[in-house]
């Protein structure tokens, strides 16, 4: 998917001197009701400087795909790029709410059921060093990876850090509105719970 050929000399010399790569998960777990990974990267160069050559040379940026993976799921990826004098650039991925444990249906009164308590799922977190197409002036589309994959660890799905609100817009549907903290972009997931006999006429819900 992210593999092309190239030029023996470049590709040995890719290989063989390393970016100066730091790479930082913002949160050491991600709760479900505000459920985004988030890693920091901050790149640099070997000690001997070569490498600042090489990609001066090539007039190379790199991209850095973020990977995230959770048993046999198909994996999800992100990507960023380095930019400017710091060399840092910040990737998120929203994790999706079915790789949480199912939420209990509401009880014959509309009240949301109880979570139980199951085992901790892990996602795994890993990152990959790539080379962008030449013509990929602006985005992170990638050509040939440059560094092995690097694993940063495994990452906890918490339950949500904060209650549900419940809002019941009729009797077929009711919503369970999160509160974690909010900023600009914020993610979140809201759980809808439909009664299939109740809303045997509904053709479609409409969140805005």
């Amino acid at each position: 998917m992210f593999f092309s050929t190239g030029p023996a000399i470049d590709l040995q010399d890719l290989a063989t001197h390393h970016l100066d790569m730091s790479a930082h998960i913002v949160r050491n777990e991600i709760p479900r009701d505000s459920p985004v990974l988030r890693v920091l990267f901050h790149t640099g160069t070997d000690p001997g400087g070569r490498r600042q050559i090489l990609l001066a040379r090539h007039h190379q940026r790199v991209c850095i795909v973020l990977h995230a993976s959770l048993g046999t799921r198909p994996p999800l990826h992100a990507a960023c790029s380095p930019d400017g004098e710091d060399g840092v650039c910040l990737t998120q991925i929203t994790i999706p709410s079915s790789w949480w444990p199912p939420l209990p249906s509401p009880d014959k009164d509309g009240r949301p059921g109880k979570i139980t308590k199951t085992p901790p799922r892990l996602v795994q977190v890993a990152y990959s060093v790539m080379e962008p197409r030449p013509d990929d002036a602006e985005g992170c589309h990638a050509k040939m990876q440059i560094q092995p994959s690097t694993v940063l660890g495994n990452v906890p799905l918490v339950p949500p850090k904060g209650a549900y609100k419940e809002l019941k817009l009729t009797d077929a549907i009711m919503m369970l509105l999160p509160h974690p903290p909010l900023f600009p972009k914020s993610r979140m997931h809201v759980p809808v719970f439909i009664d299939r006999e109740k809303a045997k006429l509904l053709t479609a819900i409409v969140i805005r």
